[in-house]
Parts: structure tokens; C-alpha cells; sequence
């Protein structure tokens, strides 16, 4: 508690004037405008912006090491990110300071993906990409003296052990916002801006038993740009969204002849527009780009689905009863939390519109067809940051899932929301509230099937860190679940393969020490079903009560009871959790 306590000090005490040089970023000079924050390069391009929803002239307040606060208490690191928003001085705690409990699950030991950050120095990592034998692909920008570095690491599948630290790219000027997607063939393309000379998109390619191309230019423009995103479908094709002008342009990768073709203008012809958002399934059958009309036409959410028959993207659709969508901070890496099922239907979330007060809802497909749009919480909060805070994903049952904190009454209230397939949405679950003074993102990934676990920023055992929460296809666990060391995490990304949510965080603070960037693996011990660490007994009992009859004894999460079941806890059996 007491590291957090100068952290909250020196937010609190330092103060900036309204045009600020980052120190650890000498070249990064930042400045207000109407409306909007502006990061600019020695020469005068803009690097990044983030607009805010009010369209008042922003205040640095206070300067915090690589991160800057704003009058309104949002917090922005070097990269354009919106760390966090802080809401006063007062710092509570929280009712639950336990950790794992009896329950069996646990995070593995962490393992590093980059090192510290030393003067000068920044790493921004992006969702874990997972190939078809289960390794993982982490994307890491890695900044020093102004010197920009495309890396990635491997895992080696899911044991908890990583391949080495690769730079596959250290030759434009400035690295921007990378985004990859991965194919069924195991082929991963990434795109990234420069703004070396103008503003430039460029694509780099992995293939199996190839290797890593060099930087390809795709799109060259003087316009200003920042929006980048990327998806792949099932023949390998891929899109590249981004968007000059506040317009949606896209440049799509065929991939019969392994060329990109010319990028167009995808959203419709003079309307103004903020954070598209590229959500795609794992089979990449259901690929969709979704995004803000905030003037210039009908206002409101607009999607377009991507044909692979055509390598086109479909035509644009107002969502139903999105006309009153807005936006709180749309930076270079905010996003709509939108999630695509197995069966190719796609669930967005949004909320309403500046000033408030601030209604959360979901707009969904059934069948390709968007439906109205369902109210989950009503306008109540004068504080919704839904494109930065909150996150969707959806199981491989077709469930939809979605999570965001946002301050109350004094308070920061988590709440998570499911639709089941084939049902409609249950009542949205505030299973975790504290009196803290801190909103940042959460985040939810399935778990074993129906189970799936969210990650938060919150108090445990008395001190802010990061941590997590299970959900057992129906509650929400009473306690926390711990994650190892107590480390403020601001950002963190998480993503499940065959039934494992991995987490990617970075260990920091707003003053003083940066811990590097980790991951952990979401573990359990397969036939523990009565939840006492240990397979014994009574959960062959419990198993072999629901055999062939109910999901009671369902250990490797696909909804039933049966012989795979039976399998997974005799070969566990006698063991304990670790």
C-alpha cells in the first residue's frame, strides 16, 4: 500500500502547464486544443490525438513520469493510451482481501516478455495471437531514445516457457499502433503506421518454414491517420481498416496472389467517424468492421461484414437503436468491445452519447442480421469509459460476454453481462464494487467452456493490483482470485486457447518502477469437481452421478458427461493442486 500512496502523492502534488515535453520521450511534445489532446513529433507531425467527448480546451494537471493527467483526471501515457481515470484523493478498500481460496484454479508462475523499462525507454503490447498448435504470438512496440523497434515473442505452447525476444523490424521512423491477425494456415500479418515523410501504412508477413518479410507500404497519405486495425478470414485473405480523414478506408491482403490491392473508402461519403473496430472468430467466418458516425449523416453505430467471395467488404448498416451512441476518449488504441461467436453472429457494446448521464447497451446479430439494441444499464453514471475500460469475448458455445468498470456514487462498480445462445441476455452482474478512486480496463476470456474469468484493477489484501474474479456459468465467485506479485497493471490483454485464458500485463506505475511486461496462464487441476484441490472420491461420485445425464461431472468444459470426462480425472487422480 505504501508504494501506491506516493504513486497517488506525486499525482496529486506534480503540476505541468498546458504544453508539456514528455522528458522520457525527448522528441514527444504535447499539446491541448478544443476537444482534443495532440502528441507531436521535433518536426511538427502529429504522432497521436485523443479526443474527448467534451469539447472544452483540456488542462495538464500534473505530470506523472511517462504519463500525463488531464484537469478531468484521465490519465495518458506516451503512446496515446488512456491508462486510467481518477476520480479524487481518497483512496478505500476493498471488502475482499483473500486470495485463491479453496477453489482450485490458479495462475502460473509469471514469465517475463520484456524486461523492465529503463529512462527513456517504453514497451506497448498488443492481444495475444494463438496458432493452430497453441503457441502464442505477443506484438510489443519497444521505444528508447526516440528509436523505435518491432518485436515479438513466442510462447512454446502452453507450458509457461517463451522463445526468445525478436526484433523483426527496426527501419521506419516511428512505429505506430501495431495490429496482427493470424490465419488458419498459421500465416500472421502486421500492420503499423510511420509518419516518416507523411503518414504511411505498412505490412509485414509471417509464413511457416519462411519467416518474417520486411516492411511492405500498403498506403502512403499527408492526411493524418491513427485507427489501425486488422482481421483474417478463412482463405487466408486479410483486411487492414484505418482511417484517414474520419473516414474508414481499407486495403484488403488477397490471398491467392499475395498482394494488397488499392486502399478505398469504405464508410459512407462525407460522414465524420471515430473507432472502427475490426472483431473476427477463430474459424474467420465471421469477420465484421464497426464503427462511429458521430456527424455528417444519420448518427449512430454502423457495421460492415467482410465476403469473402468478393475479398470486399459488405455494405455499411446503422445499427438499430444506436442513433444515441457516443464515446468518452477515443484514442490511437481505443475500441469498441465487440466479440464474433463460433456461428459468425457479432455483439458489440456501447454507450450513450456526451454529456450523459451515461446508458450502457449491446447491439447483436442472429443470423447476419443486426437486431435493435438492448438496454443493459440504464443511464445513470456521469462516468462510462466503454471503448477503453471494458472488453467482450465470446465461448465456444456462442455465449457473449462483456465487462467494464465505472465509477458510482463514490465508488468503482465492475460489472459483466452475458447473452446465452438460443436465450437472450441475463441481468447484468455487479458482482464486485469498492470505494476506490481509480477506473482503468477489465477484461473476461472463457474458461473450461462455460466458466470465464475477468480481470481488474482493484484492492486486495489492502493494496491496488491487478487481479481477477471467476465466474461458474451461472455466479460469480465470492473472492478474488489472486495473481502473482501485487503490481498496479494498467495494461493487460487476455485470450484463451483450448480452454487456457493466457494474460499479458505490464507491471507499472504512474511514478517510480516499471516492472516489464509478463504473462500467466489460467491453471486447473482436470476432475477436481467438488473444488477441494484434490481429485478423490467423491468427484468420480459426482462424475459418475452425471454421466451420460447432465454436465454435473463435466471436466473438460464441452457441456456434457462422458468418457473424455471419466478419462481427464482418472488421469488426475490422487493428485493435488499445487
Amino acid at each position: 500500500m505504501k508504494r501506491f500512496q506516493r504513486t497517488l502523492a506525486a499525482l496529486l502534488c506534480l503540476g505541468l502547464a498546458a504544453t508539456v515535453v514528455a522528458q522520457a520521450a525527448r522528441e514527444l511534445t504535447i499539446t491541448t486544443a478544443s476537444g482534443e489532446v495532440l502528441a507531436a513529433d521535433v518536426a511538427g507531425n502529429v504522432i497521436w490525438k485523443v479526443r474527448l467527448a467534451d469539447s472544452a480546451v483540456p488542462v495538464w494537471e500534473r505530470g506523472v513520469g511517462d504519463a500525463v493527467v488531464l484537469d478531468n483526471g484521465t490519465a495518458v501515457d506516451r503512446f496515446g493510451r488512456v491508462l486510467a481515470r481518477l476520480h479524487g484523493p481518497r483512496i478505500g478498500h476493498g471488502g475482499r482481501e483473500s486470495g485463491r481460496g479453496d477453489t482450485c484454479p490458479y495462475w502460473s508462475a509469471l514469465a517475463q516478455v520484456t524486461p523492465p523499462s529503463g529512462s527513456g525507454e517504453s514497451n506497448c503490447h498488443t492481444v495475444p495471437l494463438f496458432d493452430s498448435q497453441g503457441n502464442a504470438c505477443v506484438i510489443n512496440t519497444h521505444l528508447l531514445s526516440g528509436d523505435y523497434e518491432l518485436q515479438i515473442r513466442r510462447s512454446n505452447g502452453h507450458d509457461g516457457t517463451w522463445g526468445p525476444l525478436e526484433t523483426i523490424s527496426d527501419t521506419t521512423n516511428y512505429v505506430s499502433g501495431p495490429e496482427g491477425a493470424i490465419d488458419l494456415d498459421d500465416n500472421i500479418t502486421i500492420v503499423f503506421r510511420d509518419i516518416s515523410g507523411g503518414y504511411k501504412l505498412y505490412a509485414m508477413r509471417y509464413e511457416p518454414g519462411v519467416g518474417w518479410s520486411g516492411p511492405n507500404l500498403v498506403y502512403s497519405t499527408s492526411t493524418f491517420f491513427q485507427a489501425i486495425e486488422i482481421g483474417a478470414d478463412y482463405e487466408g485473405n486479410v483486411a487492414a481498416v484505418f482511417d484517414p480523414a474520419d473516414a474508414v478506408w481499407s486495403a484488403v491482403y488477397d490471398a491467392s496472389s499475395g498482394t494488397w490491392n488499392a486502399p478505398e473508402q469504405i464508410s459512407p461519403a462525407g460522414c465524420e467517424i471515430l473507432l472502427p473496430t475490426v472483431v473476427q472468430n477463430r474459424a474467420g467466418d465471421g469477420l465484421y468492421v464497426i464503427y462511429l458516425v458521430r456527424g455528417g449523416g444519420p448518427t449512430g453505430l454502423y457495421a460492415h461484414r467482410f465476403d469473402t467471395t468478393t475479398k470486399a467488404w459488405g455494405p455499411a448498416v446503422l445499427l438499430p437503436g444506436s442513433e444515441s451512441a457516443g464515446f468518452m476518449f477515443a484514442g490511437p488504441m481505443s475500441r469498441y468491445p465487440a466479440t464474433v461467436d463460433p456461428f459468425g453472429d457479432a455483439t458489440v457494446f456501447w454507450q450513450t452519447a456526451y454529456p450523459g448521464p451515461y446508458g450502457v447497451y449491446a447491439s447483436r446479430t442472429q443470423a447476419g442480421v443486426w437486431q435493435t439494441a438492448h438496454e443493459l444499464l440504464p443511464p445513470g453514471s456521469d462516468d462510462t469509459d466503454i471503448e477503453n475500460f471494458s472488453h467482450a469475448e465470446s465461448s465456444e458455445f456462442g455465449d457473449a460476454f462483456g465487462t467494464i468498470t465505472r465509477y458510482e456514487s463514490g465508488s468503482v462498480h465492475f460489472y459483466a453481462f452475458r447473452y446465452r445462445a438460443g436465450s437472450g441476455w441475463d441481468e447484468p452482474d455487479n458482482p464486485y464494487t469498492y470505494p476506490f478512486n481509480i477506473t482503468t480496463r477489465s477484461r473476461i476470456a472463457p474458461y473450461r467452456g462455460a466458466h470465464s474469468v475477468a480481470t481488474l484493477f482493484a484492492p486486495q489484501g489492502g493494496t491496488p493490483q491487478i487481479t481477477s474474479m471467476l465466474y461458474d456459468r451461472s455466479t460469480w465467485s465470492s473472492d478474488l482470485l489472486d495473481i502473482p506479485e501485487d503490481w498496479p497493471a494498467f495494461m493487460q490483454e487476455i485470450k484463451a486457447d483450448r480452454g487456457e485464458p493466457l494474460l499479458v500485463f505490464e507491471g507499472e506505475e504512474f511514478v517510480g518502477n516499471n516492472f516489464g511486461i509478463w504473462a500467466t496462464w489460467l491453471r486447473n487441476l482436470p476432475g477436481d469437481l467438488d473444488g477441494d484441490c484434490d481429485v478423490d472420491l467423491s468427484d468420480l461420485a459426482t462424475l459418475l452421478a452425471s454421466y451420460h445425464i447432465d454436465e454435473g461431472g463435466d471436466v473438460d468444459g464441452d457441456g456434457d458427461t462422458d468418457l473424455a470426462d471419466l478419462s481427464f480425472l482418472l488421469s488426475n487422480y490422487g493428485q493435488e493442486c499445487p
